[in-house]
């Protein structure tokens, strides 16, 4: 089977190596002043990524030995095939090029060598393998790398708009309670001063700035409100965030974890 690289050490030195380098990074996260804080950071990255990587493909070595079939014939050729697939979208994650196209590429490479699998007694090592490539979507995850068309989309964002149109009128507790009890359908003020234990004035405010941004509207013959389409577009794009979110609150960089 091919070697990991030789930079991989065992143990104990690559675990002090990992919580070394999270605590400068958790450091420097709370130096927001800092102007060279973006490079710091890109650098440090990559510097953990190595290193995890590092660790990581010792963990392939070791996981393929394990859970590939014992007694087949065919266990150290599929080896050299399983890890040479895994090495090669890992070294990108470690030096932060991947794409999270390129992890599923990896994955639909193995899928199609499952299908010209010669038994079905394979689909073992292939589920064996599978979850070890699925470890580096965690590793990239944790780096906070992204596939480089976001970028893109990154700097497009118009930023006075999207604050005047969306952000600050769901930046409330009660207007985002609001939208949310509207995606299940229309309520009255009745119904909402209930649910937001608003009163009056007070819950009128927040249902006029909803309404100004056109997110919700009040219907003339019943007096209920119910959520735009644009309000339901925003409600999801919240959604979306808050699941994207949810990995790196799990996994900060500032906490070790084992790799």
């Amino acid at each position: 089977m091919t070697s990991a690289p030789e930079e991989c050490t065992c143990g104990q030195e690559i675990r002090d190596e990992l919580r070394a380098i999270r605590r400068e990074m958790r450091h420097l996260t709370e130096v927001r002043d800092c102007g060279y804080l973006g490079d710091l950071m890109t650098g440090l990255r990559k510097e953990y990524g190595r290193v995890a990587i590092g660790a990581h493909l010792e963990n392939v070595q070791t996981g393929l030995e394990q859970h590939l079939d014992q007694g087949c014939a065919r266990r150290e050729q599929c080896a050299e095939v399983f890890y040479r697939i895994i090495r090669e979208s890992a070294l990108k994650v470690g030096d932060g090029t991947v794409t999270p196209d390129e992890i599923a590429a990896q994955k639909e490479r193995l899928q199609t060598l499952r299908e010209k699998a010669p038994s079905s007694a394979c689909d073992a090592c292939f589920d064996a393998t599978l979850l070890l490539l699925e470890k580096q979507t965690e590793i990239a995850e944790g780096l906070g790398l992204r596939d480089e068309p976001n970028r893109a989309e990154i700097a497009e964002i118009p930023v006075e708009e999207a604050v005047r149109d969306f952000l600050e009128p769901a930046a409330s507790v009660p207007r985002l309670t609001v939208l949310k009890a509207l995606a299940d359908g229309s309520l009255s003020f009745s119904d909402l001063s209930r649910l937001t234990g608003l009163r009056g004035g007070n819950l009128l405010f927040h249902l006029s700035r909803l309404e100004e941004a056109g997110l919700i509207v009040q219907r003339r013959n019943r007096g209920e409100y119910h959520l735009t389409g644009t309000g339901y577009l925003c409600l999801q794009g919240i959604a979306r965030i808050c699941t994207a979110l949810a990995p790196a609150k799990k996994n900060p960089f500032g906490q070790d974890r084992k790799i």
